[in-house]
């Protein structure tokens, strides 16, 4: 069977094919402690941008079966791939299975009248290294800063407080393929004066 290509861009995913919704889950459970076991379970089959768990209905009990008489929680959760074919293996695979001894029901979210955000927003430095790490691989690209300037044109200042504006162009390299790409960032620092010295917010 041939591979599916498959491009992730550097965004945060769109919700549509790449989020399963997860229910069958209750109990006395910490919303934390169930986020956590959910991330491990999950991230076996790609890497994760997040995983939400909500509180759903209370679920009265029967008495005789246990002795603490307060209703248990159910649980329904939102697990979110960078990767549709990854949200497709862990449907496949993690549906009817038991995770805590209750069996989860696991679908795809899917909502054709939903279009994708053209402004979707782009990920943060951290989640960017994070995503190249994890598909490219550790030592299999680099990133160097080839020019930084300040934008002389976008410089205010209100009461002792200074905006500046920095333009920094960025070279992205994938080692293993020989291939180079060039972006462009756009950082505001703010300057508050006292004085004779210069205190620096970033």
């Amino acid at each position: 069977m041939s591979s599916i290509v498959e491009i992730i861009e550097f965004k945060q995913p769109d919700y549509i094919d790449n989020t399963l919704y997860v229910c069958g889950m209750k109990g006395r459970y910490d919303e934390i402690q169930l986020a956590a076991k959910l991330n491990d379970t999950f991230s076996r089959f790609g890497l994760l941008y997040n995983v939400q768990v909500h509180v759903g209905k209370l679920i009265a009990i029967n008495e005789e079966e246990d002795d603490n008489e307060t209703p248990i929680k159910s649980y329904y959760a939102f697990v979110k791939y960078y990767s549709h074919n990854a949200a497709v293996q862990a449907r496949r695979i993690m549906n009817g299975r038991t995770l805590m001894d209750q069996a989860l029901f696991v679908s795809i979210i899917c909502d054709p009248k939903r279009s994708v955000d053209p402004n979707q927003y782009y990920l943060g430095l951290n989640r960017c290294q994070e995503l190249a790490n994890y598909y490219l691989g550790f030592n299999s690209w680099s990133s160097s800063i080839t020019s930084m300037m300040q934008d002389c044109d976008d410089i205010t200042s209100i009461d002792n407080t200074t905006n500046m504006r920095y333009i920094c162009i960025c070279k992205l390299k994938i080692i293993k393929y020989n291939i180079e790409c060039e972006g462009i960032g756009i950082g505001e620092t703010q300057y508050h004066i006292k004085g004779w010295l210069y205190y620096c917010f970033s």
